[in-house]
């Protein structure tokens, strides 16, 4: 019993030094915790992005464009396919993180447009949201060249003239004899080009292309802002030269429509709609390569917004 008497007071103390140092121990993050070489914290409102999510963050428009984080990441489920993803929410923008595609896919914005405009207006309840009819493209006679007979001729889903080429782009003297160029022609109340007329070459930025899943194709523009530039057939569709209508946003295509998208400036669309035309690829199907490429596109925001009209060529002979 002496002994007991003299125990329980040491086991006490010591119980209390252990009580005292986990108090005074500052907060951990809840789950794993960052790793400060791929993680921030906003102290602006308490939260920390992380991993492909800061990285996403970092490289489309940052605190400009984004805004502060509002969320932690958590599981959510998207309301038009019904699958669940792991997100995060951010004063101007929804993170999706989707890891069956490759990067840079595997961070996609949600469509924040198309569930706002339902909440507000049920039913396309809006007059604005109608949609209105395509200018009618001026049609620019091209001397016709004389088809090169090959084995195999490829088909053409629409096998018409072009007519999708840009005046603009057509008229810039600086375009002529280039076989790598972006010219844009954006009308006033266009997101993407901000209604300004756009001309990138080679000797204002690199130009580089790879294949894309689900068939596509990805240029990319690296200047000071970066742009990007995806286009792709109809599900199980092979890429042939030819007129694309109907298209939808790259990656959230639906099977039977074709898909692009254009962004840049740390600007995208949510939502949209266009066509394009597809004048030429070469891929290296060994080297897993896109060699050749050119088109010229249409764009709407949301489907409805003011369009941006344009042309891309990647080592491509096929003139403005």
């Amino acid at each position: 019993m002496l002994i007991s008497r003299r125990i329980l007071p040491a086991a006490s103390l010591l119980m209390n030094l252990v009580l005292l140092v986990l108090l005074t121990q500052p907060l951990r993050y809840v789950g794993a915790q960052p790793q400060q070489s791929t993680s921030r914290y906003f102290p602006e409102t308490g939260h920390w992005v992380q991993g492909v999510f800061l990285k996403y963050w970092n490289s489309h428009g940052g605190l400009g464009q984004q805004g502060y984080p509002l969320t932690e990441e958590f599981r959510e489920t998207n309301k038009l396919n019904g699958q669940t993803y792991t997100v995060q929410y951010f004063e101007r923008a929804i993170f999706e993180y989707h890891p069956e595609y490759q990067p840079p896919y595997d961070v996609l914005l949600s469509p924040l447009g198309t569930f706002e405009l339902d909440a507000r207006y049920p039913n396309k309840s809006n007059p604005a949201a109608a949609a209105r009819p395509s200018p009618t493209p001026t049609i620019t006679p091209r001397p016709t060249a004389t088809p090169t007979r090959t084995a195999t001729p490829l088909p053409s889903p629409t096998p018409q003239a072009p007519v999708m080429s840009v005046a603009a782009c057509q008229n810039a003297p600086q375009l002529r004899n280039l076989k790598s160029f972006l010219c844009m022609k954006s009308e006033q109340g266009d997101y993407i080009g901000q209604g300004e007329f756009t001309i990138i070459t080679p000797s204002e930025g690199a130009f580089s292309g790879r294949p894309e899943y689900r068939s596509g194709v990805n240029i990319t523009v690296q200047t000071e802002d970066w742009w990007h530039l995806d286009f792709g057939p109809p599900e199980n569709t092979p890429f042939y030269p030819g007129r694309y209508l109907d298209a939808q946003r790259f990656a959230f295509h639906a099977p039977p429509k074709p898909g692009m998208d254009v962004s840049g400036a740390g600007r995208g669309c949510n939502e949209l709609s266009g066509k394009f035309e597809f004048l030429a690829i070469v891929i290296d199907e060994a080297a897993k390569e896109l060699k050749r490429f050119a088109a010229n596109f249409e764009q709407h925001c949301e489907k409805f917004m003011p369009p941006l009209y344009g042309e891309i060529r990647f080592n491509s002979d096929v003139a403005p």
